[in-house]
């Protein structure tokens, strides 16, 4: 057996051998996290013995029976989370069951877009969000090196539409600890919400990665963003009208519990940038 230790502040965390660790003993969930569930390697005698939810148990072989369960092999040529750089199959789109909305997804990168005008101006839009979304993840991993060092002088020289757009993000604030990751959503959102756009006639759009939101409003349009303070229960607990007059373009949220810069002090912190683009519209 693996000599483990407990680390200080209670709960589950430990620190393991992994190499002492028997086959089958971790996991992978979506969050991107590689995980080690004290079921995986537990006899079924003692999980009945701890109390277990026996009622809930069932035999691999009856899970991959299901249709609802899709199996995906090792691929060589992709091998993450080993490689350092984080490509998980290929990029995903598709209209969320109301469908008004386009779902992409990609890695760690999931947005939710929704555009208002004609239909056939709607579906061209959402088109080239998804043609910009293809390479997106592929052409960001590139830069990772240079996105994941404190940003400082001289100013990095980057090949990516949004390392770039990280970079000149936190480069007024180079005199103190920050890398352009701090950026890396808001600057995904811009440049679809960029591409999307461009030479759409639309009224209005969004581009949502996460929290950090990228609008676009043309004159007399305007967006109700509705704040959760708390996921454990959620309610409406405020509402932001975002209205095309002002010079409001966006919406981050950054909060306790995420990787943010809050410092766990604030539940939810809410700003409003004033500069993500905003998209000429095509002239008739």
């Amino acid at each position: 057996m693996a000599l483990r230790y407990v680390w200080p502040g209670g709960g589950i965390t430990y620190m393991v051998d992994v190499l002492a660790m028997p086959d089958n003993a971790f996991g992978y969930v979506p969050t991107p996290a590689i995980v080690g569930p004290i079921e995986f390697t537990m006899r079924l005698s003692d999980y009945r013995a701890l109390g277990g939810h026996m009622d809930h148990v069932r035999q691999l072989a009856d899970v991959l029976a299901e249709p609802r369960v899709r199996r995906t092999g090792w691929r060589d040529d992709n091998p993450w989370p080993s490689s350092p750089e984080p490509m998980v199959g290929a990029p995903q789109g598709r209209l969320l069951p109301d469908g008004r909305r386009l779902h992409l997804q990609h890695g760690p990168i999931d947005l939710v877009i929704e555009a208002f005008g004609p239909p056939g101006e709607v579906a061209r839009a959402y088109r080239q969000a998804e043609a910009c979304f293809a390479d997106l993840l592929a052409t960001l991993v590139r830069d990772l090196p240079a996105l994941r060092a404190p940003i400082g002088e001289p100013k990095p020289v980057l090949s990516g539409a949004v390392a770039r757009r990280m970079v000149d993000a936190v480069w007024p604030h180079r005199a103190v600890f920050v890398t352009p990751m701090a950026a890396v959503a808001g600057a995904v959102a811009d440049e679809v919400l960029e591409a999307l756009a461009a030479g759409r006639e639309l009224a209005k759009a969004y581009v949502n990665d996460g929290g950090d939101i990228a609008l676009y409003l043309t004159p007399g349009e305007r967006f109700a963003a509705g704040m959760v303070a708390e996921l454990e229960s959620p309610a409406i607990d405020g509402i932001a009208i975002i209205a095309a007059e002002m010079p409001v373009r966006g919406l981050a949220t950054s909060g306790r519990g995420g990787r943010s810069f809050s410092l766990g002090i604030a539940t939810q912190s809410p700003c409003w940038p004033a500069t993500p683009p905003q998209p000429t519209r095509r002239r008739p």
